[in-house]
């Protein structure tokens, strides 16, 4: 089983764009988030940050991601009115189909929080620390064979996440990055310390736990919405637990 995430962070500041400062966070709070056991254990070599990439950077680095499931996050500026061909994502040199992301893997997550107003303050979720806390060394099967395992299990196609509806506006803070993005990554080690054996939090219900943690942390109704082939019984696997 292969994989590759590749997480994308533009925090605008160019083309006359507002500067998202904590935009970046994302990008890190993911990284250390997937590569805990709570997260599948993903390897350094399968993670690939994109700090303020130009298009096309963004370009090559979708058409060499040859994996059996491709996850993609992107953070920073945007325009989501329709969920169609005319949203897109502003990068530093153009603004990008959001459509655009799509890989060439049969398996897909994309999650798109794009940022548009500071809200609710919060000290940093230190995702590092946290995981490292929570992912403590277990006994067995590692959860990385577990997130496979599930992963070969789960349909083809591609799925894509949205922080925010057409109408609304999506919060991000520079302690903590995205409210979205800090919400649905809370909701993984959230359940990884309350899971029992081992189990699998998939991504409806990473979303639907984060869409909670959302609304009651920052006492907002931005709501995260699901599109793409989102019709099936099985959703590729968020997090993953074995204790």
């Amino acid at each position: 089983m292969t994989r590759k995430a590749i997480i994308i962070c533009s925090p605008g500041g160019k083309r006359g764009l507002e500067f998202f400062r904590g935009v970046s966070l994302n990008t890190d709070n993911y990284s250390h988030f997937l590569s805990s056991k709570a997260g599948g254990q993903w390897k350094d070599e399968e993670i690939l940050l994109l700090r303020d990439p130009d298009s096309e950077i963004v370009i090559n680095s979708l058409e060499n991601c040859k994996a059996d499931y491709c996850f993609i996050s992107f953070s920073g500026c945007g325009v989501i009115t329709s969920f169609a061909k005319s949203d897109y994502l502003c990068l530093k040199d153009i603004d990008f189909p959001i459509a655009g992301l799509k890989s060439k893997s049969e398996k897909q997550t994309i999650i798109v929080d794009v940022c548009s107003q500071t809200k609710k303050r919060l000290t940093s979720l230190n995702i590092e620390t946290v995981s490292a806390n929570a992912c403590r060394l277990i006994e067995g099967r590692q959860t990385r064979d577990i997130f496979d395992d599930a992963i070969s299990k789960t349909p083809k196609g591609i799925i894509f996440i949205y922080s925010k509806g057409p109408t609304e506006i999506a919060g991000f803070d520079v302690n903590i990055g995205g409210h979205f993005t800090y919400s649905l990554l809370k909701a993984g080690l959230n359940w990884w310390e309350n899971s029992g054996n081992e189990g699998i939090l998939r991504l409806d219900s990473a979303v639907q736990k984060a869409t909670s943690i959302l609304n009651e942390t920052f006492h907002t109704t931005q709501e995260p919405i699901m599109g793409g082939q989102i019709r099936r019984l099985t959703f590729p696997p968020f997090a993953v637990s074995k204790q």
